[in-house]
């Protein structure tokens, strides 16, 4: 049997290196439209009816969640994948709510598309046998019904990420107990199935994090953690704390080889530059300082460190002091001017654009909006 594809993404290149692996490795897949416009997709997705669909994010006329959420309400069996170029906890959250198979992280290799289209197929054929029920779909059922929604930290959620990302995995198992400890601040306001919609939410997201950081295949690191079955044990709980307890247990069987892993990488150059980062962000440090502690030559080892990490040395260093100052404006006692001295900016005001450029805010409008939002339980 054939099965329909539609690729939507706004770079021609991309939209050629799909079709390209889909031709050499897969006969029963018949790509039936291309476009990088989020509108024409809606109307492609109405004339030829695709099985399989590979949505960008970032499109012109319409974003791609817009375009899959009009897409699913007359192609409720297709099977959606968004890949986009934006690490976002909020998309990949969205994503998730309209019941994509998944949210995908560019670039993508050829063996990532290969698994993917693998997969989408799977899902297709399992469709066709029972009907489409998936986590994310049921997700999608109980949130429209319209009961009360859980306030969710994202900030916190989104440091979590983000040292999951850098490898950063103690750090994330502190992140995670703030998650944890907010979502018990809120168990009084909140109905079970609105923590086990958070949490489904969530783990989907780490799952997918923790396997990009794995030296597993696609197919190894299912059959050694199976995601559904970890998303329907967080779907059985029967109360909040044995809801939170599971997502804490299953957070740790998935970082623990990751953690394991991370002795491995001692002897590893640019791995040592990243921790000489984490340890000196505080300091006025270059990137011919960092490169002449670890022996490397500042352009070898801004090379390295981007291809590794997938940001520059700048992009890196500003990252994280924006986390951290992001952490410590939580804390109302510590003055603004003293918070950029303690993440590394000697100068207040140019600190206060850098933090707004990051985040959207100053860091007093940050400070109120987080202290509203975590601290008022």
């Amino acid at each position: 049997m054939k099965y329909k594809l539609m690729l939507v993404d706004d770079e021609p290149l991309v939209r050629k290196a799909f079709q390209h692996v889909i031709n050499d490795n897969f006969q029963e897949l018949d790509v039936v439209a291309r476009t990088g416009n989020g509108v024409e997709a809606v109307e492609l997705a109405r004339r030829y009816k695709p099985d399989i669909i590979l949505m960008d994010i970032e499109l012109d006329g319409m974003n791609g969640l817009e375009a899959v959420e009009e897409i699913l309400k007359f192609l409720p069996q297709s099977v959606v994948t968004i890949i986009s170029a934006y690490d976002d906890f909020s998309y990949a959250r969205s994503a998730l709510r309209l019941g994509v198979l998944d949210y995908l992280l560019k670039p993508l290799n050829k063996s990532d598309i290969i698994e993917l289209l693998k997969r989408s197929i799977r899902q297709l054929e399992e469709i066709e046998n029972k009907g489409r029920m998936s986590v994310s779909s049921k997700l999608d059922k109980k949130i429209n019904k319209g009961e009360q929604s859980l306030d969710l930290p994202l900030e916190q959620e989104k440091r979590l990420l983000h040292h999951i990302s850098l490898g950063n995995y103690n750090q994330a198992m502190t992140r995670l107990n703030d998650v944890i400890t907010y979502c018990f601040n809120q168990e009084e306001h909140c109905q079970i199935d609105n923590f086990i919609d958070y949490t489904q939410e969530l783990m989907a997201v780490i799952y997918r994090k923790i396997y990009n950081k794995s030296s597993l295949s696609e197919k190894e690191f299912l059959d050694k953690y199976p995601r559904e079955e970890i998303l329907n044990k967080l779907e059985n709980a029967k109360n909040v704390e044995g809801l939170l307890e599971l997502f804490k247990s299953n957070f740790k069987r998935l970082i623990n080889p990751l953690l394991q892993n991370k002795f491995q990488e001692d002897n590893d150059p640019v791995e040592k530059a990243r921790i000489y980062i984490e340890n000196n962000y505080d300091q006025d440090i270059t990137l011919d300082e960092v490169a002449s502690e670890i022996g490397l030559s500042p352009s070898y080892l801004s090379r390295k460190f981007k291809e590794k990490y997938q940001l520059g040395f700048l992009e890196y260093l500003t990252e994280l002091r924006i986390n951290q100052a992001a952490d410590l404006l939580i804390n109302k006692n510590i003055k603004i001017n003293e918070i950029a001295r303690r993440v590394g900016y000697r100068d207040g005001n140019y600190f206060s654009k850098v933090f707004k450029r990051e985040t959207g805010l100053n860091p007093s409008e940050y400070r109120e909006k987080s202290t509203s939002k975590i601290l008022s339980q």
